[in-house]
Order: structure tokens, then C-alpha cells, then sequence
């Protein structure tokens, strides 16, 4: 039986993490903002028909504000991640590089 090690790889896929790091934010942080802004849109609409008066601006008032305060933070959780990962994927090169001494 041959030792077979064409598929195994020890490194860092920059363009991997990269990908990763993009899709992160267009999938998860972007696509959320974006489902919250359409209910959002979706309450605005109920609450206009059904309710008039101070409360019910109020009401929206806060349900814009709570809704920035999850955007920035999703964001912002975001770039932390990005951070991370992007340190993660320097010290694997560094790691990587120094597996082994030339002689």
C-alpha cells in the first residue's frame, strides 16, 4: 500500500479566509440588517393602519432605534471577527514558514 499525501495541505488558504471574512458579511451580518429592515417595514405599515397617536410614533421610533443598535453591533462584531481571523492567518503563515529549519 503507497503512502498517499496529495490531498493533504498544512498552511493558510488566504483567499480561503478572505472568502470566508466576505461571506460572513454578506451572509450572516448584511442579509440580517436587511431581513430586519423589511419587517421593520412590515410593523411600520400594521402599526400605521391599526394605530394613530403619539405611543404608536413612539413605538416605531424605538423599533428603529433598537434596530440600529443591532445593526452597529452586528457590524461591529464583524470587523472584531475580521480582525481575528486576519491575525489567526498571519501567525499560521509565521507557523507555517518555520515548520522547517533549513540546514
Amino acid at each position: 500500500m503507497a503512502l498517499d499525501i496529495s490531498g493533504a495541505t498544512f498552511g493558510v488558504d488566504a483567499n480561503g479566509i478572505q472568502s470566508f471574512i466576505n461571506e460572513l458579511n454578506t451572509k450572516c451580518i448584511e442579509e440580517t440588517i436587511s431581513a430586519m429592515d423589511s419587517g421593520l417595514n412590515e410593523i411600520r405599515t400594521a402599526v400605521d393602519t391599526a394605530w394613530v397617536g403619539k405611543s404608536a410614533e413612539t413605538f416605531k421610533d424605538n423599533l428603529e432605534s433598537d434596530k440600529k443598535t443591532i445593526s452597529d453591533a452586528l457590524k461591529k462584531s464583524g470587523d472584531i471577527l475580521k480582525s481575528e481571523l486576519t491575525d489567526i492567518a498571519a501567525k499560521m503563515g509565521e507557523i507555517d514558514n518555520d515548520l522547517v529549519k533549513p540546514r
